[in-house]
């Protein structure tokens, strides 16, 4: 990796120049750390982004926002590892400081209760995650930017309300979770890797959810229209998870091993074929699932075939 050796190269050059505790070095070993985190490497990330705090928490000062940065790096690192509590830890830093400096209405602010959010909703506290989105998308909308960082905020309000059972309010969020930019669908473009994996990423595990919800509503309702409409948004995320899966086909590994977090779906999309056949008789809805089994199976390869290759390129054995 021609990047990280010259990081690494770099790191040496500075620490011999200006010694260990230097704002030059932790620069690069904050580089170093997100160069790793970008290629999936959170262990070797973790290690990096330590030594960056270690030497900003004494150059910088408690109350500095460049210090914040650091804390969030490593809520973020700690959460991907699913060590949460260090999450929680390094979160909470992260927020003192920014409502310190900046207070409530400001985006830092509101990125800070997201991410926590986030950390609550993995550990399955949804009603103190849904209190926390709730504070993020005051602060969001308080200053009229990051439209995607809101799509995020109101799709995982939306997962919170449909895990504790209140399907009206998972709707009416999740509804809102899906951007504008795509109202018909009718993707025919190739897209941006950097667009999409903020928006079109979040655009597919929004509709995989308002299936969900929808299907949900149907075992309440008997409403065959909702099933419908359920297999109708299963349609749709599989042809942005096929979309997705052409950008991602030669991309890091770390872009790939996201798509582990659509596997759900197609167990989901099948159970919801197969039941809305058993209500229609409609033979299609069986066609279709057949062919979602297949593209999972493919994925499924796909994934072996990479990892293959990366151990190949590695020279394991």
């Amino acid at each position: 990796d021609l990047e990280l050796a010259y990081l690494l190269k770099a790191n040496a050059m500075q620490r011999e120049l200006y010694g260990v505790n230097h704002s030059a070095v932790a620069f690069t070993y904050n580089r170093i750390g997100k160069h790793y985190s970008n290629v999936g490497d959170y262990n070797n990330a973790l290690v990096y982004l330590e030594k960056a705090l270690t030497i900003n928490s004494t150059l910088m000062g408690e109350i500095n926002p460049n210090l914040a940065e650091y804390y969030m790096n490593l809520c973020e690192m700690y959460s991907e590892l699913r060590i949460f509590n260090k999450a929680l830890e390094y979160g909470e830093k992260a927020l003192e400081i920014r409502l310190a400096v900046f207070g409530e209405g400001h985006y830092r602010v509101g990125k800070s209760y997201s991410k926590l959010a986030e950390v609550f909703y993995e550990t399955g506290r949804y009603t103190i995650a849904l209190n926390y989105y709730s504070r993020a998308l005051n602060n969001f909308t308080k200053e009229n930017k990051l439209s995607s960082a809101i799509l995020v905020v109101n799709y995982y309000t939306a997962a919170c309300y449909y895990e504790l059972g209140d399907l009206e309010n998972a709707l009416l969020f999740c509804q809102k979770s899906i951007p504008i930019e795509f109202p018909d669908y009718h993707i025919s473009e190739p897209l941006n890797f950097s667009y999409l994996s903020m928006v079109q990423f979040h655009t597919v595990k929004a509709n995989a959810l308002l299936a969900s919800i929808l299907f949900e509503q149907y075992k309440k309702t008997g409403d065959p229209k909702d099933i419908e409409l359920a297999l109708v948004n299963y349609q749709v995320t599989l042809k942005l998870l096929r979309k997705y899966n052409s950008i991602v086909v030669n991309s890091t590994q770390k872009q790939l091993t996201r798509l582990d977090q659509f596997n759900y779906i197609f167990e989901d999309a099948i159970q919801t074929s197969i039941a809305y056949y058993n209500i229609t008789g409609n033979t299609t809805s069986l066609d279709w699932a057949f062919e979602v089994s297949e593209y999972s199976k493919a994925l499924t390869l796909q994934k072996v075939i990479s990892a293959s290759r990366a151990i190949s390129f590695a020279g394991i054995p």
